[in-house]
């Protein structure tokens, strides 16, 4: 007998189980799917303009690279006319036998005097160095400068020491 109530527990069960899989009640409130259809029409306007504004950055893009293209080729192409120009200049020096580079001011070196040289606008150390024909290292020293200093237009530097 106990067989016979849990045989018909199960049968009641599995009649329950088929009746609630393949009958369709609605739980779903209409108003909340008229909520979700609107967000997702809102979606699908927001996705749309999303497009519109990234196909428009493309086309920005390219034609920031095409602009860019052509100054590099404009850019190359005088760096290299400059380059023959140099090459040209230094070849027509050397043909006129003047390849020991620009002339150095003599510079009166008073004995036992410091010499001084006031920055001007435009002047580095090299060129100063140059100038007065010493190397920017003995330039540095004789001016107690770092690496890194940066000299400014009006400064004095010392050119030679005091013997």
């Amino acid at each position: 007998m106990p067989l016979v109530v849990i045989g018909i527990g199960l049968l009641l069960l599995l009649s329950l189980f088929f009746k609630s899989l393949f009958t369709t009640q609605s739980a779903v409130d209409p108003e909340a799917l008229k909520a979700l259809d609107e967000r997702v029409k809102q979606m699908e306007l927001k996705f749309d303009a999303a497009e519109a504004t990234l196909s428009e950055m493309e086309k920005r893009s390219k034609a920031f690279a095409g602009r860019m293209a052509e100054r590099i080729d404009r850019l190359e192409a005088t760096s290299h006319a400059l380059s023959e120009a140099i090459s040209e200049n230094r070849a027509v020096s050397t043909a006129k036998g003047s390849d020991a580079g620009p002339e150095r001011p003599e510079v009166s070196r008073p004995s036992g005097a410091e010499v001084h040289h006031e920055v001007k606008p435009g002047e580095t150390l090299f060129s100063i160095s140059q100038r007065y024909g010493l190397s920017v290292e003995e330039l540095r020293k004789l001016n107690n400068l770092a690496p890194d200093a940066v000299i400014r237009p009006g400064q004095q530097l010392k050119i030679s020491e005091a013997h």
